[in-house]
């Protein structure tokens, strides 16, 4: 599943009761504040410095800007006040409660990425125009804009660019959450930097079925409807510990990326709408594909089992049946 997390704007003014105090009162505080910003202000600078230095590099293909440099590594989603940590605490709370599985966190990923893992090990072919300069931010990019290779570095475009890295340390279970970059242009609803946050559960192949199918063959088995029952399961559950009981429908949408193609919705005061602004809103979660990954685990599943085999220890106990998850608190 990939839960996607929206950064929020928020406009700050000085409270009315501050508004008309004496000048001789407000001198402390402003002096203060001063210094405070001046702080601010060379630790700001001296961050860019080393952003600049690391992604702003001169080499073919690299187009990485510097107001997109000193984006990286705010940690907003670190912040446990800043509405992106506060949501993320709130989904990985409610993972926490599922039972016969324990997802591992992982919030503090490199963004810096090769074409590798954030496109070749999620099977995205070279001529995916996602891999195009004019969607991605390079850092280096040899064969220029016409040739895409693994060696190329960039950007992360999604947090999935880290699954495979976390499959191979034996990770069968986690949750990852970072900034992610797109060359978007900047209007209401996009901004080249955002969030994303997703999870990962790998079951044991004795639930799903051994070795590799083809796409028509993994959606007519019964172990595709398990996952499938298990993902949907496990959102409505989450829709559920965010917002309180309420009524959800599944949205068919087309994403040839994605089984079951669909997002979740919910519904305000009883309705359910068809997006923002009619009587409801998406929950702004979507499926992450359980179809073009299933070959990538299984060779994943194959590499970690060769490793452990060779002597890193014992493989890692297989996951539960899946379960349905806890139900949460009724609202307070």
């Amino acid at each position: 599943m990939s839960l996607m997390l929206t950064a929020v704007s928020l406009a700050y003014r000085v409270p009315s009761s501050l508004a008309g105090r004496a000048p001789g009162v407000a001198r402390p505080l402003a002096a203060s504040s001063r210094s405070a910003a001046r702080a601010r202000a060379a630790s700001a600078s001296a961050t860019a410095t080393t952003a600049a230095d690391r992604f702003i590099t001169g080499q073919t293909g690299n187009n990485v800007t510097p107001y997109i440099a000193n984006l990286v590594g705010r940690d907003l989603h670190k912040t446990a006040d800043h509405p992106i940590g506060i949501i993320k605490q709130k989904i990985e709370d409610y993972f926490a409660t599922i039972d016969g599985v324990k997802f591992e966190i992982a919030d503090a990923m490199d963004p810096l990425v090769s074409a590798q893992q954030c496109f070749d090990d999620l099977l995205i072919p070279e001529d995916h125009p996602g891999r195009l300069p004019s969607d991605t931010y390079y850092v280096s990019r040899p064969g220029g804009r016409e040739a895409s290779s693994s060696e190329d570095l960039l950007l992360r475009t999604h947090t999935s660019a880290h699954q495979s890295t976390l499959m191979r340390k034996g990770y069968e279970a986690f949750l990852c959450t970072g900034d992610v970059y797109r060359r978007d242009e900047i209007d209401a609803s996009h901004f080249p930097a955002f969030h994303q946050m997703e999870g990962v559960r790998l079951f044991d192949p004795a639930l799903v079925g051994e070795g590799e199918m083809s796409r028509e063959e993994w959606l007519a088995s019964d172990g595709c409807k398990l996952v499938a029952d298990d993902l949907k399961r496990t959102l409505e559950g989450l829709c559920d510990a965010l917002f309180g009981p309420v009524e959800k429908r599944w949205i068919d949408e087309c994403a040839p990326h994605a089984h079951p193609p669909g997002r979740a919705a919910r519904g305000r005061e009883g309705g359910v709408g068809q997006g923002r602004g009619e009587g409801g809103e998406r929950s702004g979660t979507s499926l992450l594909q359980v179809l073009p990954l299933h070959r990538a685990i299984l060779r994943a599943r194959d590499l970690l089992q060769r490793r452990l085999d060779g002597g890193a220890g014992q493989r890692p106990s297989p996951p539960s049946p899946p379960s349905p998850p806890s139900p949460p608190p009724g609202p307070q």
